[in-house]
């Protein structure tokens, strides 16, 4: 097992999950894998706590929490959000209950706030380069959009080629606008984030609720960023835009 470098403690992160009952039964990303990731991450301090965003019966996310090592299980928990809180109609996209979660579930020691989806990726060092000079924390990210055809090379060096990070194939890169960024790609200054009363759900109903928050917290309201080069998050990963979950990727033909 590869030991974890030791890594000054910058505050806690909250990981808050948003989640819905296709994130336990896949094959492919979902909450199993997340986890993996996150147990993964070379920053310790951290907690996590995944919360329904729709109104649908209620999802036995605690049997997963319950199958991870024993040493994590502490670190993660599930979270019941009110019923009226939940995802009812279109355009809202679960924002109403992702706010909620924001303003209720982080612990009062928490320094920053990390938002994610329950079928993200990410690196083991993705929350390894916090700094509290800066109020948000970004990288590039791998979107589950990208059009393979621009990118797959030769059968023969298919395996090297995909599992090279540094070939930013699908590379998005991070604007902090709608269009232009992805929720689970930045780590936010939590204390100011409550403070100046940030919501997802005020812009709905629209796309990007996103991108408009990152947007307002960024170029509105100043919030100083510091934007990272690298892709060490992968959104609703497929094998061909990222290699972080498959080792050996084939080309299926």
């Amino acid at each position: 097992m590869k030991v974890k470098r030791k890594l000054a403690d910058m505050g806690h992160v909250c990981i808050l999950i948003r989640s819905y009952h296709p994130h336990i039964n896949t094959s492919g990303a979902g909450l199993a894998t997340l986890y993996d990731c996150l147990e993964q991450f070379e920053y310790e301090n951290w907690s996590s706590y995944v919360f329904y965003v729709d109104n649908t019966p209620v999802y036995d996310f605690g049997r997963v929490i319950e199958a991870r090592d024993e040493k994590f299980r502490d670190k993660h928990h599930v979270v019941d959000t009110p019923y009226h809180y939940k995802w009812e109609c279109d355009g809202d996209c679960g924002y109403a209950a992702t706010d909620w979660a924001i303003y209720n579930i982080c612990p009062k020691e928490t320094r920053w706030l990390l938002l994610t989806n329950g079928d993200n990726d990410y690196t083991p060092d993705f929350l390894s380069f916090l700094d509290t000079d800066y109020d948000a924390i970004g990288f590039n990210w791998y979107t589950r959009e990208t059009n393979i055809g621009n990118y797959v090379p030769q059968p023969d060096n298919i395996n090297q080629t995909y599992c090279d990070r540094e070939w930013k194939m699908g590379c998005m890169k991070n604007r902090w606008r709608p269009r232009g960024y992805d929720m689970g790609t930045a780590i936010w200054n939590y204390p100011r984030f409550i403070k100046e009363l940030k919501s997802y759900s005020k812009f709905s109903p629209t796309c990007c609720h996103d991108g408009y928050l990152a947007e307002d917290c960024v170029f509105t309201s100043g919030w100083k960023a510091r934007d990272m080069p690298d892709c060490l998050f992968s959104h609703n990963p497929n094998p061909w835009s990222s290699c972080m979950r498959a080792k050996n990727p084939r080309l299926q033909t």
